[in-house]
């Protein structure tokens, strides 16, 4: 499909005939703007992603279709936990079936192939592991653009065996960072500017946003359940927006939007009940945020996408909420009382991860206070499975879970 790209900030529009992040105008956040995308409809001969390349800022399906390994997701209807919780009926996305075991699966291919298009040598990007770990997957598959991949030193002992298991050393450069994941950007940021490569991490990179869109398109198209939430633990949003403008794009309501964090780290929580407009300093953790239940989602300072996903979540009627240490706990422990993901555990050993118990732990929490009505339908997304490390080991008891 062909596609122009918009700036969020000054409306400018223009053909993307270079790689870019930023609004050559004025330097604000850029969308692609589909042609004919409201008519669209799945490519149905493929079995992967790619049967929605109609929907994505996709030129040329044939020179990348070949490389696409993920593949749609199921949606568990959870009658046991939705009855034991309370809900009228509780729908879980389950992105714990991927490849690299999290929804981060979904923004690898196009962020490659946009390198691909525009003949760009190499990426610098930062993460806390898990969108890391999907797009150097694609890079080493793909072997068309290095990735020089920077981690906060906290996240070593989750990600070196996901490292040696998914990607290739002579495409993929590996670096730790002391600190936390905004310490890894700072540093991958320093790193892209001296090598002259783009920096592609974040809610600036459009095609990350772009990919994961295919989880809603799922949603809309392969199922026939519809939700008034949808809820998902969140550090940068990416995928809440992507939910989000997907139901835009197509002319539906889109459900409410619930945004999860923990309370260790909860700059979009805190800055929302605060009805600031804009993410403040005294929203912003001042020191890295190290703590058992937040692996992945602690980023300090996602202000530029603050006001945007602000926005969405008021049009909504939305949320953002944030939840304790031992209310991540309960809720990780609610997943197995649901017949399909102990049945998982006991066959495979995968364990849902504790980005999704955030995510179902603020949805109770909003059931307990009625905001979350008796009679709404909930979508959870699953984002993903455990990596060693984790879950604290006196979190998890195999022995009661399985005899829940």
């Amino acid at each position: 499909m062909d596609y122009m790209l918009h700036c969020l900030n000054c409306g400018f529009e223009f053909d993307e005939t270079s790689f870019c992040n930023a609004c050559p105008a004025c330097g604000g956040i850029i969308e692609p703007v589909i042609e004919g995308i409201k008519g669209a409809t799945p490519d149905w001969r493929y079995e992967t992603l790619m049967r929605y390349h109609r929907f994505l800022p996709i030129r040329s399906v044939e020179s990348i279709a070949g490389f696409e390994r993920t593949r749609p997701s199921p949606l568990i209807e959870a009658d046991v936990l939705a009855d034991k919780l309370g809900f009228h009926k509780l729908l879980l996305k389950d992105e714990t079936v991927m490849e690299t075991g999290t929804m981060k699966d979904r923004e690898g291919l196009l962020t490659i192939y946009r390198l691909m298009m525009h003949k760009i040598p190499g990426l610098v990007i930062a993460s806390s592991g898990n969108a890391g770990i999907s797009i150097a997957w694609y890079a080493s598959l793909m072997k068309k653009a290095r990735i020089f991949l920077f981690l906060p030193e906290c996240s070593r002992a989750r990600m070196d065996a996901a490292i040696q298991r998914f990607t290739s050393k002579d495409v993929v450069s590996v670096s730790y960072v002391e600190g936390s994941m905004d310490e890894a950007g700072d540093a991958a940021k320093e790193f892209a500017k001296q090598e002259g490569l783009p920096y592609g991490t974040g809610f600036r990179n459009y095609s990350r946003r772009e990919g994961v869109k295919t989880l809603a398109l799922e949603y809309l198209f392969e199922q026939d359940k519809r939700a008034d939430w949808y809820v998902q633990g969140v550090a940068g949003a990416l995928a809440v927006h992507a939910f989000y403008k997907v139901h835009q794009e197509l002319g539906l309501r889109c459900p409410k939007l619930l945004g999860v964090q923990p309370a260790a780290c909860s700059p979009f929580v805190d800055a929302y009940h605060d009805h600031a407009e804009e993410l403040g300093e005294k929203h912003i953790p001042g020191e890295p945020v190290v703590v058992p239940e937040a692996p992945v989602l602690k980023v300090r300072k996602p202000d530029e996408a603050y006001p945007i996903i602000k926005k969405e979540i008021d049009e909504t009627k939305g949320s953002f909420e944030k939840v304790s240490a031992d209310e991540i706990r309960q809720a990780l422990r609610c997943f197995y009382h649901e017949p399909y993901f102990l049945k998982k555990y006991q066959q495979s050993g995968i364990r849902v991860g504790l980005e999704a118990s955030t995510a179902l732990a603020g949805v109770i929490k909003l059931r307990e206070r009625n905001r979350v009505k008796a009679d709404e339908t909930v979508l959870v997304n699953v984002s993903g499975s455990a990596r060693p490390g984790d879950i604290p080991d006196d979190w998890w008891d195999a022995y009661e879970l399985c005899t829940c």
